[in-house]
């Protein structure tokens, strides 16, 4: 019997080669609750983190490896993403290395948003397109279009943007997805084989009625953010994020494009703002808004850790400097990079900057 002492802090865990995945949660839970502000891991989102670590301990080396290839690639080998972004307007279907299929209406847009061993996300910002996931596979894939979220492992389902409106379609052939997001009542719906889902007939059960004739940024600095979306509108967010706005103004449009299930858009408003030459603190406050964006609504931990890297190195307010430092650990194991997250846990109980 081992005489090993249980770990009482995640730098002790980390240094571990084979973490357990109910001490992780419980001391993410720990460090969470004496925050007070971010809502702790929940049980698959933890899983999903620390099964990154476990592959780069050689915990999951046989399943970092299933399919062939660390990455979804083409089954030709070829770059997933510089696939995706050749100009068509004709229909094409992708067949992927592990044996899931793309299909892709005519001028149909999907952008790859992340490819990893165990995570593939993808962002449709035009058209129609059908995904075959194989059953079984490593990867959880997730959809992102235009405030609607759909989560799935293996299924045949299609996602559809209407091409004179913001309406999103889901239809499901094979299998179970997950619905989720501000334009679906209740924040999450589950679809069987046979079931559609489509925003109109979500915004006909009340999710939230836009205001005709309502001043957003009224709206928005009364802490109404979902109304201020609504009065909006998808176009109307779009045109607003290109308007000449102050930084006060082109925060708040983040937030409410973010309400407005509009993350994407979001974190490009916030990019605009860190590449600025707004004063630091406004920089340094966008790019912690920023890596929300990228980890909450986009599934980008990388990139969301490097974000919240800038807002420490550009001297974001102490009140979220810790905050910033342990969401950096928390994106970087996330990523799977253990070395950096220990980094940054270690920052985050350095007193000052």
């Amino acid at each position: 019997m081992s005489d090993e002492q249980p770990p009482k802090t995640l730098k002790e865990l980390l240094s571990r080669s084979e973490p357990d995945v109910a001490t992780v949660e419980r001391l993410w839970v720990g460090v969470h609750e004496r925050d007070g502000e971010r809502r702790p891991l929940g049980r698959v989102a933890m899983v999903a983190t620390f099964l990154g670590v476990a592959l780069l301990a050689g915990v999951g080396t046989a399943l970092l490896h299933r399919g062939g290839s660390a990455v979804l690639t083409t089954a030709a080998g070829g770059s997933l993403a510089q696939e995706l972004d050749l100009p068509t307007a004709e229909a094409r279907e992708l067949v992927l290395s592990e044996g899931s299929r793309l299909a892709l209406s005519p001028g149909a847009m999907l952008v790859s948003r992340e490819n990893s061993p165990t995570v593939e996300v993808f962002e449709l910002a035009r058209g129609r397109t059908q995904f075959t996931v194989t059953p079984g596979g490593p990867r959880r894939w997730t959809v992102f279009a235009r405030g609607v979220r759909v989560d799935v492992m293996g299924t045949i389902f299609s996602v559809e943007l209407a091409k004179d409106s913001d309406q999103v379609s889901v239809g499901v052939s094979r299998g179970l997805v997950e619905l989720s997001g501000p334009r679906v009542p209740g924040g999450r719906r589950q679809l069987l084989p046979g079931d559609s889902f489509s925003t109109a007939s979500a915004l006909a059960e009340g999710e939230v009625t836009p205001v005709a004739g309502a001043d957003w940024l009224a709206l928005a600095r009364q802490g109404q953010l979902k109304q201020a979306a609504a009065a909006l509108g998808p176009l109307g967010l779009a045109r607003a994020s290109s308007d000449e706005r102050t930084a006060d103004e082109r925060l708040l449009l983040a937030d409410v494009a973010a309400a407005g299930g509009q993350g994407a858009l979001a974190e490009s408003v916030l990019a605009g703002l860190v590449g600025s030459d707004e004063p630091v603190t406004v920089r340094a406050v966008a790019a912690f808004k920023r890596g929300l964006r990228l980890q909450d609504d986009l599934g980008q931990p990388a990139r969301a850790a490097q974000s919240f890297e800038q807002a420490v190195e550009l001297g974001v307010p102490a009140s979220l400097r810790r905050d910033a430092s342990l969401r950096a650990a928390q994106a970087w194991m996330q990523a799977g990079d253990t070395a950096r997250a220990r980094e940054w846990l270690e920052r985050a109980d350095r007193p000052g900057p």
